[in-house]
């Protein structure tokens, strides 16, 4: 699996990992090139989306796996990004690494499909709390939600990241 993008917030790593997503890229590029009307490939724009907004301290882009960058932000509630990360059918794995020990921490996605496939690990020895799991998009495309909920010195903090699933083989946007 290919690490395709980290981001360190003063709380938090979040990393999230997919096998090789270049095929699936190329044929998106590909599917909204045939449909452009002269000009951008991207009709509109790749972002994360938080809220609240976030303090991003660190971005990190698998530039050889998709070809992208982005600019180092600070408190944001979106980042742009320069190429699509999220497609139907492809299994990704997340992880969120806490910096401080953290007594519990969950995803309160509306699916308990999504929610249960997460696993806490609570603070060991010298091992950092985390929790880990894999979401596999399956057919569903546009705006997924992943509503963070983590304890930390006994006050709950929530933490919304949004992203878009895309399909491959259709313009989501122009269909």
């Amino acid at each position: 699996m290919a690490e395709l993008l980290t981001l360190q917030t003063p709380d938090f790593e979040l990393s999230v990992w997919a096998k090789d997503i270049r095929a699936r890229a190329t044929v998106y590029h590909n599917t909204l090139g045939r449909r452009a009307s002269g000009g951008d490939a991207y009709p509109e724009p790749v972002v994360l989306r938080f809220a609240p907004a976030v303090q991003l301290d660190y971005v990190d882009l698998n530039a050889d796996a998709l070809g992208s960058d982005a600019a180092m932000p600070d408190n944001r509630a979106t980042l742009t990004l320069n190429a699509p990360l999220f497609f139907e059918n492809t299994q990704y794995q997340f992880e969120w690494v806490f910096f401080e020990p953290v007594s519990c921490a969950r995803l309160a996605h509306r699916s308990e499909s999504i929610s249960g496939a997460f696993r806490f690990v609570a603070q060991r020895g010298q091992l950092p709390a985390r929790l880990t799991g894999t979401i596999y998009t399956a057919n569903d495309v546009g705006w997924m939600r992943l509503p963070l909920v983590f304890v930390l010195h006994g006050k709950t903090f929530t933490q919304h990241m949004a992203f878009e699933v895309l399909p491959t083989k259709m313009a989501l946007h122009q269909d």
